[in-house]
């Protein structure tokens, strides 16, 4: 009987503050969840991106951020629910961090789309520190690389020779000093 009369005077106290109580239960219950939103997503942004970011970004939808936010609406979701979900994630700290932005940019366009009118939930969330990696060539691409080095993009007036895009006339850098 206590909770009930606490329930009636907090609904009592919207109705003289000029809210209605069923209008909000009904706004609550048409708001869209991380999944919903999460297609809406796939279906209007995802295509403007590159082949590679949209595979990943269905990845990382998939098998992270679904699974944990996916049921919750975005406007339950918490930045404790963020930094739950990227410390969980520590043990590969450079997919935390795309998740950690592939979520920052779904609230983000939530809020400008207006399908959410709270504040981002991840962006107070630090990234984690990536080490840098050396990447080095594969065969095929020291092989792709090779072949337009060697294409000339230019032919020099004053001698005829080819020249290439990324030649240092050292001629000219004399006469400039």
């Amino acid at each position: 009987p206590d909770q009930a009369r606490t329930i009636a005077s907090k609904m009592l106290a919207e109705v003289r503050a000029g809210r209605d109580p069923a209008q909000a239960r009904l706004a609550d219950r048409a708001a869209a969840t991380v999944a919903e939103f999460a297609e809406r997503y796939e279906a209007e942004y995802l295509p403007g991106k590159k082949p590679a970011s949209q595979e990943h970004d269905r990845l990382a939808l998939k098998l992270h951020i679904l699974p944990r936010l996916g049921p919750k609406k975005l406007a339950e979701v918490a930045e404790r629910d963020v930094l739950r979900l990227h410390r969980d994630m520590s043990n590969t700290p450079v997919m935390a961090n795309r998740v950690l932005a592939l979520l920052r940019n779904l609230f983000g366009l939530a809020q400008r789309w207006e399908a959410f009118d709270g504040p981002n939930p991840c962006v107070h969330v630090k990234r984690y520190r990536e080490k840098p990696r050396n990447r080095f060539l594969s065969y095929d691409e020291f092989a792709r690389l090779g072949k337009a080095l060697a294409e000339p993009t230019a032919v020099d007036e004053d001698d005829g020779r080819a020249v290439l895009e990324n030649e240092i006339d050292q001629s000219r850098i004399d006469r400039d000093r």
